[in-house]
């Protein structure tokens, strides 16, 4: 378990964006006190693709599993 501080810096994010990635279910609270104070439980092996700001707006997302098409024909 990991805390706030210590999750942004292995993610090389802001605090405020570990936030945000428990509220979108990326990651889980483990314990919170009554100041919201928590710890995160981040799994060793947790990518996270970091969303892109702007216009365009990507959010955050755990990587995508891509299947490999083999063996078959292009029609």
């Amino acid at each position: 378990m990991l805390t706030t501080e210590e999750v942004a810096e292995r993610f090389d994010i802001a605090q405020t964006t570990v936030h945000q990635w428990g509220r979108q279910g990326l990651i889980t609270k483990i314990y919170s006190d009554n100041r919201n104070r928590g710890l995160w439980d981040i799994p060793p092996d947790l990518a996270i693709v970091k969303g892109r700001p702007g216009r365009n707006s990507l959010p955050a997302r755990h990587p995508a599993a891509t299947a490999s098409i083999t063996g078959q024909d292009s029609v």
